[in-house]
């Protein structure tokens, strides 16, 4: 239940744009990987989140649009079971709005 709250907490954050960083655990890939929201610059909100490989997203989202992104990563953490495995659905034919903000040109991947 801990990986569901570290996630709802990022999610909050998100919501607010409140700095700070969170630990969130990954069943997948079985890696803590970090995710912080930055806070505001030039009107919009800065986020960033590892990935399981070599890489981070750097994403600088308009305030209009963190309701929504805070949704996806609530809805992340609510498919969190209660032994931190995960349930995932995906469609390509019609992308969730949190994949659809992620992969738009609000979000950058950077090698690390």
């Amino acid at each position: 239940l801990k990986h569901r709250r570290d996630l709802h907490a990022f999610a909050a954050s998100v919501a607010q744009c409140e700095p700070g960083a969170h630990d969130v655990w990954m069943s997948a890939s079985r890696q803590t990987l970090r995710y912080s929201v930055q806070g505001w610059a030039d009107g919009t909100c800065g986020v960033r989140l590892e990935t399981p490989g070599p890489h981070e997203i750097h994403c600088a989202f308009p305030a209009a649009d963190l309701p929504t992104i805070a949704e996806g990563f609530a809805e992340m953490a609510d498919a969190v079971g209660i032994f931190g495995g995960t349930s995932v659905r995906v469609s390509t034919s019609a992308p969730d709005p949190l994949t659809q903000a992620l992969n738009s040109s609000a979000c950058v991947t950077k090698t690390i």
